[in-house]
Parts: C-alpha cells; structure tokens; sequence
C-alpha cells in the first residue's frame, strides 16, 4: 500500500510540473509582449 501511494504521489507530481512549465512559460512570454506595448 506504501509503495502504490508514493508512486501515485510522483507520477502525480511529475504531470503537475508537465503542465506548470509551460503555463508558467506562457505567462512570462505574455508579460513580456504586454511590457513592449505598454512601455515600449
């Protein structure tokens, strides 16, 4: 029972982080673009 919830628990971990770069990624890019239009 252990080992199944710590699998569970990484393989969880490790989709939460395939979906959090790139949305964090996409927020950097989109702050970026709205600095240039509004400062530059």
């Amino acid at each position: 029972m252990l080992l199944q919830i710590i699998l569970i628990k990484r393989v969880f971990r490790g989709v939460i982080d395939a979906w959090l770069i790139p949305c964090r990624r996409l927020k950097n890019t989109v702050i970026i673009h709205l600095r240039k239009h509004t400062f530059g």
